[in-house]
């Protein structure tokens, strides 16, 4: 209702369902009633703008406003779709972490989304679907040791120090360890690898050890090293590679 200020939006939400706020402070009921819906404004970056007409708001205000009113009232079942589409990097964390600390509370938070930041960061359980059919069902960490191909291998060049032997040196070792290891990104400052291994696989800590014992040495015209898993995005990529 863009003709109430997002504070009015929320009042009436309140009294629409019927909403009881635990009163421990003596305070009267209209006095608690506003403390508690400046509290979920606050949640998502809008008490100062509670006064205002929501048709003054941005689509991404509209978005937190939203939200707001979703999860005012504590519901023990909540249905969110997309709803952080078109907000920006920095609502995005806020808005992750308001929607986390709900679900904390012993609710369910159905979500879609097309995300895979976002369904990596707020699922419990993860359903991938294509073209209306279920991909794959579990947490992130399941279906990334699954269906992942493997592990990815991020490793920053010493320009000072870098040299056509030497990564020819660091590439020998790497494959050593990972036979089917593959370069999938080459740049002047970054070198990053593919290495489709199981993620039990005892050669990854030891291949990360030498890495990092040689950067004190520049020994491989390496200055950092990370591994990490597989992302969510390939796995979705993995699974619809046919399509």
């Amino acid at each position: 209702m863009e003709h109430l200020t997002g504070y009015e939006n929320l009042e009436f939400y309140f009294n629409l369902r019927g909403l009881v706020v635990k009163n421990d402070c003596q305070k009267s009921t209209g006095e608690v009633r506003k403390q508690y819906i400046h509290e979920f404004l606050a949640k998502v970056r809008l008490l100062d703008f509670a006064d205002q007409p929501v048709s003054t708001y941005s689509g991404g205000m509209k978005r937190r406003l939203a939200i707001a009113i979703a999860l005012m009232g504590d519901p023990w079942l909540v249905l969110l779709d997309e709803p952080t589409t078109g907000m920006d990097v920095y609502s995005l964390q806020y808005i992750w972490e308001f929607i986390q600390e709900r679900k904390a509370d012993h609710r369910a938070i159905v979500l879609t989304t097309h995300g895979m930041e976002e369904a990596d960061v707020l699922s419990d359980r993860l359903a991938i679907m294509n073209r209306g059919e279920l991909s794959a069902y579990g947490s992130p960490l399941y279906l990334k040791s699954q269906l992942g191909s493997g592990y990815t291998l991020a490793l920053t060049k010493d320009t000072e120090q870098e040299s056509g032997k030497r990564l020819e040196l660091l590439h020998e070792l790497i494959c050593s360890y990972v036979p089917n290891a593959s370069i999938a990104k080459d740049s002047e400052q970054d070198l990053v690898y593919k290495l489709p291994i199981e993620s039990n696989a005892p050669v990854l800590s030891r291949l990360f050890n030498e890495l990092e014992d040689s950067i004190p040495d520049a020994n491989l015209g390496i200055s950092a090293v990370g591994l990490s898993m597989t992302s969510l995005e390939d796995v979705f990529l993995r699974l619809h590679s046919d399509d």
